[in-house]
């Protein structure tokens, strides 16, 4: 098996996933020091494409994960790309090379937020949405979001017509356990939470399908098994908005839930963020921006009973809370470790 992207939180997952069950593992990496031991590696990003090729050879499935995942770049092009152009090339080569399925990486994004314009149309249920429609590009937030949502419908194509083995994947908001969770919101504010540093923050009333990495990387390898070529599965979990979040969290670690910070304000300090790093030739994206700003403006929730009809399940969220904090207490993040029991809700 082939997976790019699998130094990465969701993709750290999928290649555990996958020796569990006893496939051999091939990485393609632009950083062959951070792959785990036990699989074999081969050098080079999915945008070059005599490494492509080197990578595919006598695979029998692709898990595309790699991605251009930051909200905003100063470059807007790398998303196209990497997300869109490499994509296509990718699932085209592995057709050429014989390569069964590959199962790609889209985002939940690309149906747009639910509530907006065409999600009750799309889904048949008013502020829900699923698989049956992909949002016009007015819903979409930003450039990472419309890269997606072009690499998606490119993708559902060439599967329709025969030209590539491709089934979509689209993931809930993404949390997990360990190193490559450094970055991951959900992992920073629960590490936020339960030390005490977390005293505000925006929209904490609009409601995330939340996706816990492990319950995500084994649908992938369900979807490889049993999805059918040229449609999408949405893999979600658990509904809960961020006040919902912080309010378990706070409970256990005995701290008070954060204030509601108007977005406002903090938009138009993202925009200004923006300029400066543009301006500055600024190599990282500015840790506060307006273009992932503005996924807080809309509820992201929808159904993932079309992959749940195949097998996949969903871990509770205590649960995944309570893993994920113990997780960041192992590894000296947080002072304090989790609560050894909690009442199941």
């Amino acid at each position: 098996m082939l997976v790019t992207g699998g130094t990465g939180l969701l993709g750290r997952h999928v290649v555990q996933a996958l020796r569990a069950a006893g496939d051999d593992v091939r990485l393609l990496a632009r950083d062959p020091g951070s792959v785990a031991a036990g699989c074999e590696v081969v050098a080079g990003d999915v945008g070059d494409r005599v490494a492509v090729r080197s990578a595919l050879r006598s695979v029998r499935a692709v898990y595309h994960l790699a991605a251009v995942t930051e909200k905003w770049r100063r470059d807007p092009g790398e998303f196209e790309r990497v997300n869109v152009d490499a994509a296509v090339e990718l699932a085209r080569a592995a057709a050429e090379c014989g390569v069964e399925r590959v199962v790609h990486v889209s985002s939940f994004t690309v149906f747009g937020p639910s509530g907006a314009t065409g999600a009750a149309s799309a889904s048949g249920s008013e502020g829900v949405v699923d698989e049956r429609a992909v949002a016009p590009t007015a819903n979409l937030q930003n450039d990472y979001q419309r890269s997606k949502h072009r690499a998606h419908v490119r993708l559902a194509e060439l599967a329709a017509n025969g030209s590539a083995p491709v089934v979509i994947a689209c993931p809930g908001v993404v949390y997990g356990t360990g190193t490559a969770a450094a970055r991951n919101p959900i992992a920073d504010l629960v590490q936020r939470q339960v030390s005490g540093r977390l005293r505000g923050f925006p929209a904490l009333d609009r409601r995330w399908t939340l996706a816990w990495a492990p319950d995500v990387a084994r649908g992938l390898l369900l979807l490889r098994q049993r999805g059918r070529v040229g449609e999408s599965y949405l893999l979600g979990g658990p509904v809960a908005s961020l006040r919902e979040l912080c309010a378990q969290v706070g409970a256990w670690a005995g701290r008070a839930v954060p204030r509601d910070l108007p977005l406002a304000p903090l938009l138009a300090l993202g925009r200004c963020a923006e300029l400066a790093a543009r301006i500055s030739h600024a190599r990282r994206s500015p840790r506060l921006s307006a273009a992932a700003l503005r996924f807080l403006r809309h509820d992201w929730v929808f159904r993932s009973a079309k992959a749940i009809a195949l097998g996949y399940e969903c871990t509770p969220l205590r649960d995944g809370l309570l893993a994920l904090w113990s997780d960041l207490h192992a590894r000296q993040l947080v002072d304090h470790a989790p609560p050894a029991a909690v009442p199941a809700a």
